[in-house]
């Protein structure tokens, strides 16, 4: 998938050395519509989670960082639409 596929360039690419840091997040509003932004369910947030590690664990050498994300607009823990925040 494409996500494998973007860690495992940077794991290959250049000198080596190189880190990423990991952010989800279900929605990316525009000017002041962040209020109406729709976010997930923490049902499917904890499955998008346990779908992640292993993925998680197979590249940790080249993720700094995992965010918390997720959660309302830009994954940023503000304004969620499932009152997750």
């Amino acid at each position: 998938n494409k996500l494998r596929a973007g860690l495992a360039a940077v794991r290959d690419g250049g000198e080596g050395g190189l880190k990423i840091i990991m952010k989800c997040s279900y929605n990316f509003p525009t000017g002041s519509d962040y209020m109406n932004a729709q976010d997930a369910s923490i049902d499917r947030v904890l499955q998008h989670i346990k779908q992640l590690a292993p993925i998680y664990d197979a590249y940790s050498d080249v993720i700094a960082i995992v965010q918390a994300g997720y959660v309302g607009a830009w994954g940023e823990w503000h304004s969620s639409s499932n009152d997750l925040t």
